[in-house]
């Protein structure tokens, strides 16, 4: 695996399959309720007062917080960004392949061909 690969992986897996399950359950008008907790009730509700204009804008955003988040969480990876306490750089390595260092640029210039 190269980093290109782990960054595709997780748009794949965060941005396309997570983020369809989410915007699944709330545009859903028969979605089965009872399994969510109560936070997710109260979301799919909130959702479902919305026009649809507002729908699409929320949705919009949804999908900005989940590409901040990951783009935060890999520039921590490749010690863009120190936690606290953090006194050393993360390194991230699959098999002898390093993976850290450019994650976060490689997963924005995915996001800028993608808009």
């Amino acid at each position: 695996m190269q980093p290109k690969d782990l960054v595709e992986g997780i748009i794949r897996s965060v941005l396309q399959e997570n983020f369809t399950h989410y915007e699944n359950n709330l545009v859903a008008p028969d979605a089965d309720l009872t399994q969510l907790t109560p936070e997710w009730r109260a979301g799919v509700a909130a959702f479902r007062k919305l026009d649809s204009h507002e729908k699409e804008l929320m949705l919009r955003f949804l999908r900005l917080v989940a590409k901040d988040s990951i783009s935060s969480v890999l520039a921590i990876l490749d010690g863009v960004v120190f936690l606290p306490g953090q006194e050393d750089q993360l390194v991230l390595k699959y098999g002898d392949t390093l993976l850290s260092g450019d994650l976060q640029d490689i997963f924005l210039e995915q996001m800028e061909s993608e808009d």
